[in-house]
């Protein structure tokens, strides 16, 4: 009889994904993943943007807003500024360097908005104040700097 029962097929042994199944799966696919996100994720350089100390900023190039990275070096090479944008608005983490590479400030931005720790530090890397905010409301606030006087 050519109609197998379910007990009958479930007695069959589990076969393993042809070898170019397999291939495809646990190495193609994670490629074009990696590849897609690259090219829907920029990196710019702070001369290719417009003044990053204003609320939104856009490409020198073609005038589009940013998304992406956005990193400045100091001539020693050190990085200087990193901030993450969408559609030109902070979104996500922004940090600043000194010279020395101790960083200054490192926050979190949803949508151009404080939220988040936001921690600033001295050209030693001591920590001068520690601020959580919740959608750009002070939830508290702790300064640092009585401790080094």
């Amino acid at each position: 009889m050519f109609i197998r029962t379910i007990e009958e097929r479930s007695r069959r042994p589990f076969k393993p994904l042809p070898i170019c199944l397999n291939f495809l799966i646990l190495r193609l696919i994670p490629l074009v993943i990696f590849f897609y996100s690259k090219i829907y994720s920029q990196n710019y350089s702070i001369k290719d943007v417009t003044n990053i100390e204003k609320d939104t900023i856009y490409s020198t190039e073609d005038i589009s807003l940013i998304s992406g990275m956005v990193l400045d070096h100091f001539e020693n090479g050190m990085i200087k500024i990193y901030g993450e944008y969408k559609d030109g608005i902070k979104d996500g983490e922004y940090k600043k360097w000194h010279s020395n590479g101790q960083l200054i400030f490192k926050g979190n931005f949803i949508e151009g908005i404080k939220n988040g720790i936001f921690e600033e530090f001295d050209i030693y890397g001591n920590k001068i104040s520690k601020i959580k905010y919740k959608e750009g409301i002070v939830l508290w606030e702790k300064d640092f700097t009585e401790k080094y006087h």
